[in-house]
């Protein structure tokens, strides 16, 4: 039977599975409607993703992969620390990008090694720069990099080596403007295609950005808003 003292919440469908739960974690035969497995996790769950080997979880400040099969577990690894206060509310984010696992807690984003769990590399935002208001950053991963809304700007990181490639933001080059007063906040998770990337901000305004250079126009408003800053093309910095 399915432990009935935790709320179940279905996370993801991979072959014959559901997986499902917030603490206790249980792999659910869709044929069958029987429990396959089942385990309790450390604490409450903040992100979670599967693919077809395991099953990949994150709170608490560390990543757990266990075995889709089995529940057993295949590694735990630990998530960047920081001493921000005002960022330890919120959770990490995880998803699996080919042979990589990517994180994003607080205002981190770290490459982890699916299958073992070794870290690759992690990327801090600059809080002065990069972060408008408090947030868990929100990320789209193709095949060759990383594009992450940090709430004042876009983000592009290479994938192998979490190089910064190109920032795209309301003032490119120029962080003399206090984050409070901005226009601009990012308000949605990138979505790409194969040329471009696209995202809303907080004045409901649609933006396209080049996945190649980092450049960007407005292409829609839903209030038809019309500025100085609108009818311009932004362009990226060089991220340093």
């Amino acid at each position: 039977s399915i432990p009935c003292n935790n709320r179940y919440t279905p996370i993801d469908i991979t072959g014959d599975y559901l997986i499902t739960g917030t603490s206790n974690i249980s792999a659910i035969n869709r044929k069958t409607g029987k429990m396959a497995w089942s385990t309790t996790h450390s604490s409450w769950l903040e992100g979670s993703t599967v693919d077809a080997d395991a099953v990949y979880l994150s709170n608490d400040h560390q990543i757990t992969a266990l075995d889709l099969c089995t529940g057993k577990t295949k590694f735990t690894a630990q998530l960047p620390a920081t001493t921000e206060e005002k960022y330890r509310y919120v959770g990490p984010l995880i998803t699996r990008q080919g042979p990589y696992l990517i994180a994003s807690e607080q205002c981190h984003i770290a490459c982890y090694d699916a299958q073992s769990g070794t870290r690759f590399w992690s990327w801090r935002a600059t809080a002065s720069v990069d972060i408008a208001h408090q947030t868990r950053f929100s990320f789209e991963t193709t095949a060759q990099d990383i594009f992450v809304n940090t709430d004042a700007a876009v983000i592009c990181l290479d994938l192998a080596t979490g190089t910064p490639n190109w920032r795209y933001g309301p003032f490119p080059g120029d962080h003399t403007t206090s984050f409070a007063d901005l226009d601009h906040r990012y308000t949605s998770r990138p979505v790409t295609d194969n040329t471009h990337a696209y995202l809303y901000s907080s004045d409901a305004t649609l933006h396209q950005v080049s996945l190649d250079t980092g450049i960007g126009t407005i292409i829609a408003s839903l209030h038809n808003i019309a500025t100085k800053s609108h009818n311009s093309w932004f362009t990226s910095a060089n991220y340093e």
